[in-house]
């Protein structure tokens, strides 16, 4: 299988994801191979093509009984990074994929995270998005220093940023309201 062509293993990635998420419908009810299609999407410009694979895959160990053992190496590499571990909450996930400094699977995460929120508050509600924000968040903070002025980044923190239910959660966090002054205090006299 090391020997697949590019193209070869592109399709070979999407056949395997149509066939782990054959009956599986998302929450608004699309079929859900669309995600990884979206996400193969996004990272394509911007990744190796066994990274493309790799996006194509991202969910088919944690949501399906398929593998990808018979895959090269490195897109086996990445759908281990991006795969939720027995035990691992979502923030140790999150957190060991900045610490990867796997450029790669940051962008594909990233760009799985963006997908993700697209109309996702109306589909999935209130509670799953405001959690599904601060992961998002973290995963920001996570990546940062790899990938902080890749569009990828740029465009989930800016969806992130740009959500009232962000704001509403830093409002409560700081403990101000909408209504409190922001003037400056005066400089104390010397």
């Amino acid at each position: 299988m090391e020997h697949t062509q590019p193209d070869g293993l592109e399709r070979l990635a999407w056949a395997r994801a149509q066939d782990a998420h054959e009956n599986q419908r998302r929450k608004g009810g699309e079929p859900y191979v669309q995600h990884p299609r979206r996400v193969a999407e996004m990272v394509r410009p911007h990744v190796s093509i066994a990274a493309v694979a790799a996006a194509w895959l991202h969910d088919v160990l944690e949501d399906t009984e398929l593998n990808v053992d018979d895959f090269p190496l490195r897109v086996r590499q990445l759908v281990d990074l991006l795969t939720k571990r027995k035990g691992e909450s979502k923030a140790e996930m999150l957190h060991r994929i900045g610490e990867s400094r796997d450029i790669e699977g940051q962008l594909i995460k990233l760009a799985d995270r963006y997908d993700n929120l697209q109309d996702a508050k109306g589909v999935f509600g209130e509670t799953w998005f405001k959690r599904y924000l601060i992961d998002s968040m973290k995963l920001l903070t996570a990546t940062h220093t790899d990938c902080g002025g890749h569009p990828l980044w740029l465009s989930l923190a800016e969806i992130v940023c740009a959500s009232q239910a962000t704001h509403d959660m830093l409002v409560d966090v700081v403990g101000m309201s909408e209504e409190a002054d922001w003037k400056e205090k005066d400089e104390p006299s010397k």
